[in-house]
């Protein structure tokens, strides 16, 4: 037995030494000098060496590195080892148990650390982070942000966190660990912990991997596999939220966490990139609504639309938004009578939302306002072709939107201003709800509405209404408007019938355009979004005309009837007008920029006008035409633009400006009581009012100095005078 004692002891102290270690360490290897013993006795244990374990238990001043006291046993049994160790052939073992006890005191500052690090396995690029990944995270950290295990220190919180994590799921060796810990939830210390690959982040400068949260009871992953953009705390309206921007599958979700009863949920789901603004986050969700097509329906873009929220409660709540006129708008808008710049931003905006309704442009705006301190509104842009559509192009509406932040509850033209594409809803969360409250019926459509207007149609008007009816039903609650009269002349009426429905996103009538003589009804087009639909007199003819949307502004509709058959009229016109004499004037599609065209009806039949080209100096024989005529010159040279004219059959005279590009702009005059009234212009002849002005400004100004410095002068040469006599 006395010789198995010090077999066991022997051992011990070889482990020890082997490992380079104090004598006062010399317990941390008993261990496993203990199971070689085991191993060499079989299972067999000296009571000596439970003595001498006992006697060796470091105490606080050996673990400060202070030699232990051995005892006298130890020493004795020393010299005896060597034999005993080479005769039972122990030595292979005793390299074993030294090259363990080596590397563990290597990965190691102290037995304590040594024991923790045993008992959480953690990976080995955990346990320490070698310079190169050091400095790939730290290119990061203005983004990602959190201590780096291996390479920060750990509190015990977050040593218990990175413990939970690892007692539920196993990590290799290429794995790091950042981890963001703090009160989250006002109350107990909760974690965030990204386990990344590090291979990942030298290669491809991406951090790709899980996030995870414990919050004291339980490790719970919160994102699965992904290459996150941005992890970081911030701090808002009093708490502490985790914000955090991955990028999957190339979609980018960014998402604010929030913790309650040691749980983590994720706020602003569908949200694309989320930034601070005080105690206010301003969130950005993808415009998935930017164009509508009354035919495809809404389609969306890489645009994005911002939202605003507030903490509120531990969740957060958006920023409430209320409806606007125009003039309360306006209202903000409150210029220094001295500043100049001020007054010139009042008439912009004045100009945007009123010239534009006056002049009839396909504009829509409505107004609203965000909490207290920003206001904004939505524009909705109607009649443009779909570039994916076919040939002849789809009626396509787009949206708008811009928010602007008051100054001093005062909106200016230096207010920080956010615009973009897509419709800007009033709850992003009940979005759904809110376009299905666009497609409500305005009040000015409900007597147009099925229901109504078959109590109100005429005898036979209602007959050609249900006969539509049989060939295609349509709801109760679609629109109808109903055109009856006698075209063609024969006694007999026909009826023209657009039937459809309201929509709301488009902002107008979608129909079907029917045509109905007798009781064989024949569909003329589909879906066609209506502005408005009349009959009226032109000459000796009876024509129908429907205003709708579509390439290029309006796409309006001529019938006339010949035989009882419908014929379409100007079937190229992309806008058609009626003058007061009942003549037609048209606008021709793709044809920008190019004077309109002007049309008379007789016998069924729609001519346009002849015109000749002329001298412009005929326009002198006017009583204004001297006057006309030296501004046109003025303007002309200018613009460095070249001037030609021509008088149509209709009386009417057309000035033509063509650059040097080879387009042309127009001015068109009719006369009355002799002289001539400028009635029409194209794009570019609107503005040469404005040259006009100017030239006519800057020519009173030096009239003015002009008639200043005579005054002066005269007033001089008195004064001289009157001293001369003095």
């Amino acid at each position: 037995m006395r010789k198995k004692e010090a077999i066991a002891i022997i051992i011990t102290l070889l482990l020890g030494m082997t490992a380079g270690c104090a004598p006062g360490d010399i317990s941390r290897y008993t261990a496993r000098a203990q199971q070689a013993g085991k191993e060499i006795f079989e299972g067999e244990t000296a009571p000596a060496f439970a003595e001498n374990e006992t006697a060796a238990e470091p105490g606080s001043e050996t673990e400060n590195g202070t030699a232990a006291e051995p005892g006298s046993e130890m020493e004795s049994g020393a010299e005896e080892s060597g034999e005993m160790v080479t005769n039972t052939g122990a030595e292979p073992e005793t390299e074993a148990l030294e090259a363990d006890g080596a590397a563990e005191t290597e990965n190691t500052a102290g037995a304590d650390e040594a024991q923790e690090a045993e008992q959480s396995e953690l990976p080995a690029m955990m346990e320490a982070a070698d310079e190169r990944i050091r400095e790939a995270v730290a290119q990061k950290a203005e983004a990602i942000t959190g201590k780096l295990a291996g390479a920060d220190v750990l509190s015990q919180e977050e040593q218990e966190a990175l413990r939970a994590v690892l007692d539920s799921e196993a990590y290799d060796d290429s794995t790091l660990c950042l981890i963001n810990s703090g009160r989250f939830d006002g109350q107990t210390e909760g974690s965030f912990l990204l386990f990344f690959d590090s291979t990942s982040l030298t290669a491809r400068g991406k951090v790709s991997g899980e996030l995870w949260f414990y919050g004291g009871k339980k490790a719970v992953k919160i994102m699965g596999e992904a290459d996150f953009m941005r992890l970081e705390p911030i701090q808002c309206g009093g708490g502490t939220y985790m914000l955090s921007q991955i990028e999957t599958d190339e979609k980018v979700i960014a998402q604010v966490y929030r913790v309650e009863d040691g749980k983590a949920a994720a706020c602003f789901m569908g949200a694309v990139s989320i930034e601070q603004e005080g105690d206010e986050l301003r969130v950005n969700y993808k415009a998935d609504h930017i164009q509508y097509d009354p035919a495809k329906g809404w389609s969306g873009g890489e645009a994005e639309i911002t939202y605003f929220y507030v903490p509120d409660g531990g969740n957060f709540a958006q920023i409430g938004i209320r409806e606007m006129t125009e003039e309360q708008y306006l209202a903000y808008i409150q210029p220094d009578e001295n500043d100049a710049e001020e007054i010139r931003f009042e008439r912009e905006q004045e100009e945007k939302f009123y010239d534009t309704r006056q002049n009839e442009q396909e504009y829509r705006y409505s107004f609203f306002a965000i909490g207290d301190d920003r206001i904004g509104y939505r524009e909705c842009r109607i009649g443009f072709a779909d570039e994916d559509a076919d040939e002849n192009g789809h009626e396509v509406a787009e949206y708008r939107y811009c928010i602007s932040k008051l100054e001093d509850g005062k909106l200016t033209q230096q207010c920080e201003t956010l615009s973009g594409s897509g419709y800007y809803f009033g709850e992003w969360r009940q979005k759904e709800e809110e376009l299905q409250k666009l497609s409500q019926i305005p009040p000015m459509y409900l007597k147009y509405r099925i229901d109504r207007a078959e109590q109100t149609l005429g005898t036979k008007e209602k007959a050609a209404l249900q006969c539509v009816q049989k060939a295609q039903a349509y709801d109760a609650d679609g629109l109808c408007f109903v055109l009856q009269a006698d075209y063609d002349g024969d006694g007999e009426p026909e009826t023209f019938a657009a039937i459809g429905r309201y929509d709301g996103p488009f902002g107008a009538p979608v129909c079907d355009l029917w045509f109905v003589s007798g009781e064989d009804p024949v569909l003329l087009a589909e879906n066609l979004p209506v502005k408005s639909a009349f009959c009226f007199e032109s000459g000796d003819t009876t024509l129908f005309l429907l205003e709708g949307y579509a390439v290029e502004g309006r796409k309006d509709r001529l019938y006339c009837v010949v035989e009882g058959k419908p014929q379409r009229c100007l079937e190229n016109a992309a806008e058609i007008e009626i003058e007061e004499n009942g003549d037609l004037m048209a606008r021709m599609a793709n044809e920008a920029g190019e004077m309109p065209r002007y049309y008379y009806v007789q016998g069924g039949q729609v001519t346009e006008y002849g015109s000749e080209e002329i001298d412009l100096k005929a326009i002198l024989d006017y009583e204004n035409g001297k006057a006309l005529y030296k501004r046109l010159q003025k303007t002309a040279e200018a613009l460095r633009e070249e001037l030609s004219c021509v008088r149509r059959e209709n009386g009417l005279i057309q000035v033509m400006f063509t650059d040097e590009d080879g387009e042309v702009s127009y001015e068109t005059y009719r006369v009355q009581d002799k002289a001539l009234v400028l009635t029409d212009c194209g794009d570019a002849g609107c503005g040469i009012g404005t040259e006009e002005a100017a030239v006519t400004e800057e020519a009173e100004a030096t009239e003015e100095t002009k008639e200043t410095e005579e005054t002066k002068e005269t007033e001089e040469t008195e004064m001289t005078e009157e001293n001369g006599k003095a």
